[in-house]
């Protein structure tokens, strides 16, 4: 193994360490939306109906 291509296996794991909590965060925060659009559709709903 020669350093160069040692360098490139640390830096892709390294990437992998970063991407993976953010693309965590990414998929909580776009539950979340959907979970508020949710509620917001039921709120417009209730509003409209009274």
């Amino acid at each position: 193994m020669t350093q160069a291509g040692h360098t490139k296996e640390t830096n892709h794991h390294q990437k992998v360490l970063v991407t993976a909590p953010i693309l965590k965060l990414l998929a909580l925060v776009k539950q979340e939306m959907m979970e508020i659009h949710g509620l917001l559709k039921q709120h417009t709903k209730e509003q409209n109906a009274g």
